[in-house]
């Protein structure tokens, strides 16, 4: 590598884009007989902090986990869990206009159920 090269993208951050995304929690997505069911791994993430949104066939979830472990005078060693906000947009492929809306947040888990009446 010349001097001139950087180790780094040309945003000037180790990270690369990562650090500038919002953070996607895994997801799983069943189909049911009735419907759909959509499973979120948010685990560290208060009610408080998270939002569902539902429209036009897409399902929107957003919220923010925090570091509560955090205090004055800490001082982080390693560091793999990521703490911000972030956004998980899936849009299902029935038409789901008119389908009963279920969520539960259980665990870290949080299940959104779609069935059609």
């Amino acid at each position: 590598m010349s001097r001139r090269e950087k180790p780094w993208n040309t945003s000037g951050s180790l990270l690369g884009n990562r650090a500038c995304r919002a953070w996607e929690p895994a997801t799983d997505i069943y189909q049911s007989a009735g419907g759909w069911v959509v499973k979120l791994d948010l685990a560290g993430v208060e009610p408080d902090d998270l939002t569902v949104d539902v429209s036009n066939g897409v399902l929107r979830v957003t919220g923010t986990r925090r570091d509560r472990t955090l205090r004055e005078g800490f001082c982080h060693y390693q560091m793999e869990i990521t703490y911000s906000r972030f956004e998980r947009v899936i849009t299902l492929p029935d038409d789901l206009a008119g389908a009963r809306v279920e969520t539960e947040y259980r665990n870290g888990l949080l299940t959104v159920t779609f069935d059609r009446v």
